[in-house]
């Protein structure tokens, strides 16, 4: 499985939390040209079209739900709602 570049994004700066014990500075992670981000990446595809990458306004976003998770515990309620069975409750930290 391959997140969508939306996807990468987020796991990025959660993945760099849990290495550095910090968010990845700012002025990196959000830049104001945000192509520099994927200068590297390839074009990944979904049904034969190529999935776009975040814009600035995504990118920030992501950031933000990347700081609830790793700084608060965050977790959306529709993992809660999947998770929160009787049997499922040894996955939930």
């Amino acid at each position: 499985f391959h997140p969508s570049p939306h996807g990468n994004y987020l796991m990025g700066c959660v993945l760099y939390f849990t290495i550095f014990g910090q968010m990845p500075d700012v002025r990196t992670a959000l830049p104001e040209a945000t192509k520099i981000l994927w200068r590297n990446a390839r074009r990944m595809k979904f049904q034969g079209v190529l999935m776009p990458y975040p814009t600035k306004d995504e990118l920030e976003y992501l950031y933000h739900v990347a700081q609830k998770v790793v700084f608060h515990g965050y977790r959306p309620n529709t993992w809660v709602q999947y998770f929160d069975k009787e049997e499922e409750n040894d996955y939930l930290p």
